[in-house]
């Protein structure tokens, strides 16, 4: 019996698990006309600080942003920011970028129309059962002033956040990335509270309490000898039930799940250094240094010992380099309280 105390709900584990990484903020002021094209393909998002704009998707989906309105594009999905719907390029003018420090930058141009203020944030999404619910979001979400009263808790995080990119003070980046993990978490969970039938893979299966459950249970004690017969006694369900269930709503197999997450769970641990690979073996559920290490390569694609030196050289946790995009099922834009 494991000896971890649960007090999650249902998606409480997952959101308690954001953490989000890598965050770049750009601060824009620009004069109509103009056209800001987004290919890279990391998560987005854009808040409207006064004037407004038009949002494009690649595929045509069109959106008016208006001062106050802020929108989350959580699979890094390419699209178009312009003064004007349909702009025209050759009277688009030249935006420059000014480079304040490494994750902070500046966009002007030399327009003479209408005046559009906004801040967008590039991030990455830690390796953490928060990915499974940041993969099953709808490609846009959408926080429209125009519908829903301007939340202060927004306006807050947004000059915080503002404040400490400029700034540049000993610790802003790790400032920054908590008042993202806040300002984003508050977004998702207005998401889910807003359309609680939503059966999205990551989102149903931490919707699901018996399930929420077994993944709490993996993730809180991953040294624990788990079985599928195990976990289906602590949540209640017969071994062929709880089998089922999990595969369908998680989308992988238990064990290939419970797998997964002790060596995602060994990657972040390595960049402590604290502890060499036999000390670390038990804590994970592996009885030798050599067995743990054989099934670490065997799921990262490099021995615990490249990872360490790679993570501790770049003086930080593991980042997440793949986004899963959004399937182009259910919602495009939604309207979040």
């Amino acid at each position: 019996m494991p000896s971890g105390e649960l007090g999650y709900g249902p998606i409480a584990n997952a959101l308690d698990s954001f953490r989000f990484k890598g965050i770049s903020i750009e601060q824009t002021e620009l004069m109509a006309p103009w056209r800001i094209v987004v290919n890279q393909p990391v998560p987005k998002f854009h808040f409207i600080v006064s004037g407004h704009c038009w949002l494009e998707l690649c595929d045509r989906v069109i959106l008016e942003l208006k001062a106050g309105d802020f929108v989350v594009l959580p699979s890094g999905v390419s699209h178009r920011l312009s003064a004007d719907q349909n702009p025209s390029l050759d009277r688009c003018s030249e935006v420059f970028v000014e480079r304040l420090t490494e994750r902070f930058s500046i966009c002007r141009n030399h327009g003479d129309g209408s005046n559009t203020r906004f801040i967008s944030g590039a991030f990455t999404v830690e390796e953490s059962e928060a990915k499974s619910i940041v993969a099953s979001l709808p490609r846009l979400l959408h926080v429209n002033s125009a519908q829903f009263p301007i939340l202060e808790w927004l306006h807050c995080s947004i000059r915080l956040l503002m404040f400490e990119s400029a700034a540049a003070r000993p610790g802003w980046e790790s400032a920054v990335e908590r008042v993202t993990d806040m300002m984003l978490f508050q977004v998702i969970r207005s998401w889910k509270e807003q359309y609680p039938s939503d059966k999205s893979g990551g989102v149903a299966a931490h919707n699901d309490p018996a399930i929420d459950r077994a993944i709490s249970l993996i993730s809180s004690e991953p040294a624990f000898p788990w079985t599928i017969a195990s976990l289906a006694k602590e949540v209640g369900l017969s071994r062929s039930a709880f089998s089922e269930r999990f595969t369908r709503l998680v989308g992988v197999p238990i064990m290939q799940y419970v797998s997964n997450r002790r060596m995602q769970l060994a990657e972040q641990y390595l960049a402590s250094g604290k502890k060499g690979l036999e000390e670390m073996a038990p804590l994970f559920g592996y009885q030798s240094g050599a067995a743990f290490s054989r099934a670490f390569k065997r799921s990262r694609g490099r021995p615990p010992g490249a990872v360490r030196r790679a993570l501790v050289a770049a003086n930080g946790p593991i980042r997440a380099g793949n986004h899963s995009s959004f399937d182009g099922q259910g919602i495009d834009a939604v309207p979040v309280r």
